[in-house]
C-alpha cells in the first residue's frame, strides 16, 4: 500500500509538471479564438487516440494470456508496453516544439498568490471549474467502470471494453467538424449543456443495461455511439473556453496568465480523477458480481448525478 501510494503521488506530481505548461501553450500558440478552437480540436483528437490505446490494455492482456502468461504478468507486460509508447510521444513536443518562435509570451508582475487571487476572482471561470470537476468525475467513472459494465451488466468478455472505447472515440471523430461549426453558430455553452444531458442519458441506459431487451453486443456498440457526441464536445470546447477567459483577462488587466488558468484547471482535473478513484470502489462494495451488480449500477447512477450538477452549474456561465 505504501509503495502504491508513493508511486501514485509521484505520478500526479509529474503529471502536473508536464500537463500544466503543455496546456498553457494552447492559449499562447492560439493567437485568436479560431486558432485556439483548432488547437483544442487537434489536441482532443490526440487525446482520444491515447485514450483508445490506453484502454487496449485489456485486449493486450488477453493476447499475452493466450501466449502462456498468467493474468498478472500479462497485465504488467501490457502496461509496460503502452507506457513505453507514451514516453516516446510525450517527449516529442518537449524536444521539437519551438516555443520562443511561435508562442505569444509576456512577463507578468503577479506572484503566485496574486495570480491565484485573480484566477479565482474570475466568477465566470469559477462556474466553469465547478462544472469541469463534475465532468471529470463522470468521465473517470467511464474509464474505471467500462470493464465492470461490459462483464457484469452486459455479460460480455472483458475484451469488449476496448471495443466500446474504440467505437465511442472513433465515432466522436465524426462529430469534431460539426462541433467546431456549431460552436461558432450556437456558442460553446449550449453545446456543453447538451453534452451533459446526453452523458446523463448514456449512464442511465448503462445502469439498466442488464435488463434491457437487446443483444448485449449490439447494446454495447449503441452506447459507444451515443457517447460519441458528448465526448467530442468535452474533448474540444473546455480548453477553448479557458483560452477565451485568458484572453478576456489579458484585455482587462494587461496580464497574460495562461499558465495559471490552465494550471488551476489541471488541478481541478486531478481532484476529479482522485475523487473518482475513491468514490468508485466504495460504491462497488454494494455489489460487483453478476448475481449482485447493484454496486456497479450505483456507479452509473452516481455519474448521472455528476452530470446533472455539472449541467446546473454551467448554466450560470456567461459566454
Amino acid at each position: 500500500f505504501a509503495w502504491l501510494a508513493l508511486m501514485i503521488g509521484l505520478y500526479y506530481f509529474f503529471f502536473a509538471f508536464y500537463v500544466i505548461p503543455y496546456t498553457a501553450l494552447m492559449a499562447e500558440l492560439g493567437h485568436t479564438p479560431a486558432d485556439r478552437l483548432r488547437i483544442s480540436t487537434l489536441t482532443s483528437i490526440a487525446w482520444a487516440l491515447g485514450f483508445i490505446l490506453g484502454n487496449s490494455v485489456y485486449a493486450w492482456q488477453g493476447i499475452f494470456e493466450k501466449q502462456g502468461y498468467n493474468s498478472v504478468q500479462a497485465f504488467q507486460i501490457s502496461v509496460a508496453l503502452l507506457n513505453t509508447v507514451a514516453l516516446i510521444f510525450m517527449l516529442l513536443p518537449a524536444i521539437f516544439l519551438r516555443e520562443k518562435r511561435y508562442a505569444r509570451q509576456m512577463e507578468t508582475e503577479h506572484g503566485i498568490r496574486a495570480a491565484l487571487a485573480v484566477v479565482f476572482g474570475n466568477r465566470n471561470f469559477r462556474w466553469f471549474l465547478a462544472s469541469d470537476l463534475m465532468y471529470w468525475l463522470a468521465l473517470t467513472f467511464i474509464q474505471l467502470g467500462v470493464v465492470f459494465y461490459t462483464t457484469l451488466l452486459l455479460d460480455l468478455d472483458k475484451g469488449y471494453a476496448f471495443q466500446f472505447s474504440l467505437v465511442s472515440f472513433l465515432c466522436s471523430f465524426a462529430f469534431y467538424w460539426p462541433v467546431n461549426v456549431l460552436a461558432r453558430k450556437v456558442g460553446k455553452k449550449r453545446l456543453m449543456l447538451l453534452a451533459f444531458v446526453l452523458f446523463a442519458i448514456v449512464f442511465a441506459l448503462v445502469s439498466v443495461a442488464n435488463i434491457l431487451p437487446f443483444p448485449p453486443d449490439i447494446l454495447l456498440y449503441a452506447l459507444g455511439v451515443a457517447a460519441a457526441f458528448p465526448l467530442a464536445v468535452f474533448g474540444i470546447l473546455p480548453n477553448a473556453v479557458i483560452g477565451d477567459e485568458v484572453e478576456k483577462e489579458e484585455r482587462n488587466s494587461g496580464q497574460q496568465m495562461s499558465g495559471m488558468f490552465f494550471g488551476v484547471r489541471a488541478f481541478v482535473m486531478k481532484v476529479g480523477i482522485s475523487l473518482s478513484n475513491l468514490i468508485f470502489p466504495s460504491l462497488l462494495l454494494f455489489g460487483k458480481s453478476t448475481d449482485q451488480p447493484f454496486g456497479v449500477q450505483l456507479t452509473a447512477l452516481a455519474a448521472i448525478v455528476f452530470c446533472v450538477i455539472g449541467w446546473s452549474v454551467f448554466r450560470k456561465y456567461k459566454e
